[in-house]
């Protein structure tokens, strides 16, 4: 039987990437942008971070409007993270982002905040934006909670290019597309709930993409003693580029389009509380209020028919565990990804950088007893 695995595993080093979804590799550390200085983020790590969110003090000048101060999207904080460039040309290219989310404190102004997903290009300088508004509100929906969908453009705004010193359209939303999913049955904001959130985008043709929001809440505390106590799914089949109907239904007021008219690629996501005082503790906008956010088990995968530039040439495996040898260029950089039943995937150590047209890794955590399966990628250039 080990022998017969030990077979697969090599002949899977020249595939897999091409046939299964794989994990995207993210830094440890996040983006975070924050005008005015009074926000802050702690325990970042590459699955997720705590991000403080302070009520905008409208403390920086606006330099179009003498006499004025920056206000809403201009200073609202975001926290987003640049990962490699996850192609969405070929139908079945799909991107996955999956995340805990958790208030450490309650938002009080329920009424008029919604937390903003953004999933974005920076190439384009484009954004697909789902989004959580914070119900209900009088002036705007009868229901709590609930899941609203956006294509949205300019991430840096009014710019063809994207520029991470000023990402204020990151998240600023548009008209919505589509119909509405409600909360799991917790609204999300209160505190003592982890609320976890699956996004996935894929090309169904040539000209459209579906995509599917799975949202669901637990306790708080680990995963594996708080099983789901709801779940909900915003999802539509079809999104056309180019015209900007969703699902065969046609609305002027809402369709807008991708100026592009196509989604090429994603290599970033960012998250924002589009609200200047959303912990507003005592019902007083003039009073300084914060609070935080958790965002955890963060995790990106990105499934493509696209063939690799380059194969595993070589798998040894002895005592001291299995050497793992692939094609790679001079000065690039790689990383290894080990799993057990094709399902979960592993890191196997830190990037590995290149010296020539050859790699070569010492998975020496794999016993000479074990068997596994390998695939190489290579990381994003920096």
């Amino acid at each position: 039987m080990n022998l017969l695995k030990t077979t697969f595993f090599f002949v899977c080093g020249f595939s897999l990437q091409c046939a299964f979804a794989r994990p995207v590799s993210l830094a440890d550390e996040w983006n975070f942008f924050d005008p005015e200085g009074n926000s802050s983020i702690s325990n970042q790590s590459a699955s997720g971070f705590d991000v403080t969110i302070a009520d905008i003090r409208k403390s920086i000048p606006d330099p179009d409007n003498g006499g004025a101060f920056l206000e809403g999207n201009a200073v609202r904080p975001r926290v987003y993270q640049v990962f490699e460039d996850l192609d969405m040309t070929k139908i079945g290219d799909a991107v996955e982002v999956s995340f805990d989310l958790e208030l450490l404190t309650p938002i009080l102004e329920s009424n008029r905040g919604d937390v903003h997903f953004s999933l974005f290009d920076t190439s384009t300088n484009y954004e697909l934006l789902p989004l959580i508004h914070l119900g209900p509100n009088s002036d705007r929906e009868a229901v709590g909670d609930f899941i609203k969908f956006r294509i949205d453009g300019f991430v840096t705004p009014n710019s063809a290019a994207f520029d991470p010193a000023n990402i204020t359209g990151m998240g600023s939303g548009g008209n919505s597309r589509g119909t509405q999913a409600s909360n799991p049955g917790k609204p999300l904001a209160e505190v003592g709930y982890v609320h976890n959130f699956q996004l996935r985008i894929e090309r169904i043709s040539e000209a459209e993409h579906s995509c599917n929001i799975d949202w669901s809440y637990r306790n708080a505390g680990p995963a594996a003693e708080n099983p789901s106590l709801g779940t909900s799914t915003y999802s539509f089949a079809s999104y056309d580029e180019t015209t900007g109907v969703i699902d065969g239904q046609p609305d002027a007021a809402t369709s807008d389009i991708w100026a592009n008219q196509k989604v090429s690629q994603f290599n970033g996501f960012g998250i924002m509380l589009h609200e200047d005082d959303p912990f507003d503790q005592d019902d007083n906008d003039s009073t300084f209020d914060q609070g935080t956010i958790r965002v955890s088990n963060f995790a990106v995968e990105h499934t493509t028919a696209e063939p690799l530039t380059f194969s595993i040439t070589d798998i040894v495996k002895d005592e001291d565990g299995n050497l793992i040898r692939w094609e790679s260029i001079d000065g690039a950089t790689y990383s290894l990804w080990t799993s057990e039943d094709l399902m979960t995937w592993s890191q196997v150590g830190g990037s590995i950088l290149s010296t020539g047209d050859t790699s070569e890794y010492l998975d020496d955590s794999s016993p000479s007893s074990e068997s596994r399966f390998y695939h190489v990628r290579r990381d994003p250039q920096q």
